[in-house]
C-alpha cells in the first residue's frame, strides 16, 4: 500500500477530505522523524514503538573487490511491534 492509497482508505473510512488526511499524515510522519532524530522513542499503544538504533563503526569485506572497507558509525530507524499487534498478524496461523 502506498501513501496515496493509505490516505484514500483513511478518507473513505472517516469521511474527511483526502487533502486533510494527507496533511495530518505528513505532520505525523514529520513528528516521528523529528523525534527519532532527537533520540526519542515513540510509543503507539497496541501497535508498537519506533526508535533509532545506533551502530558502531566496523570493518566489512567488499565481496566484489575482496577489500576491507570501513562502515562508519550510523543510526537506523527501528520498529518493534507490540504483542497485541503480533498476535493479530499471526491469528490465522496454525499453532505448532
Amino acid at each position: 500500500m502506498t501513501k496515496k492509497e493509505l490516505v484514500r482508505t483513511i478518507a473513505e473510512a472517516t469521511g474527511y477530505e483526502q487533502v486533510t488526511i494527507s496533511n495530518i499524515l505528513e505532520s505525523a510522519l514529520d513528528c516521528i522523524k523529528d523525534s527519532l532524530c532527537k533520540d526519542e522513542t515513540i510509543y503507539l499503544r497496541g501497535f508498537g514503538a519506533f526508535s533509532a538504533r545506533a551502530y558502531k563503526a566496523r570493518i566489512a569485506q567488499d565481496i566484489k573487490g575482496k577489500k576491507s572497507i570501513v562502515v562508519p558509525a550510523h543510526k537506523l530507524p527501528y520498529f518493534k511491534p507490540y504483542n497485541e499487534f503480533k498476535d493479530l498478524l499471526n491469528a490465522d496461523q496454525p499453532n505448532k
